[in-house]
């Protein structure tokens, strides 16, 4: 029986052996054929499988949470470094000595312009 490159005879084939192990949905064929290929070793194939795939689960899960948190730290730093923009903007706004119709454009009345007086008939 052919069983493809199911086999530790070679090194290329022991790897795709071991990368298809640690899949959750390829492992069973896999496994079956190592208990078809050693009857007496039974235990041994099983205690195999069973570290292969504890330690595939264990990086896969490591792996997921450096994503995350390092994703949340990137977000966490943006959001810091334009608080400190505003921050300093503000801080800026309020250092400059400038008319109320400079300063904010919602105001068109300048309280430095110097008053009219109402011509008298």
């Amino acid at each position: 029986a052919s069983f493809g490159f199911a086999s530790f005879d070679h090194l290329g084939h022991a790897m795709l052996v071991l990368f298809q192990s640690s899949l959750p949905d390829a492992f069973n064929l896999v496994l079956h054929v190592s208990l078809q290929a050693e009857p007496g070793t039974a235990w041994l194939t099983w205690l195999y499988y069973f570290v292969i795939t504890g330690i595939s689960t264990c990086l896969m899960l490591g792996l997921f949470v450096a994503v995350v948190t390092g994703t949340f730290k990137r977000v966490r730093e943006e959001s810091e470094y334009r608080e400190a923009q505003l921050r300093n903007l503000k801080l800026h706004k309020h250092s400059m000595k400038l008319p109320h119709s400079i300063r904010e454009p919602g105001l068109v009345i300048a309280p430095d312009s110097p008053k009219q007086d109402a011509p008298t008939a």
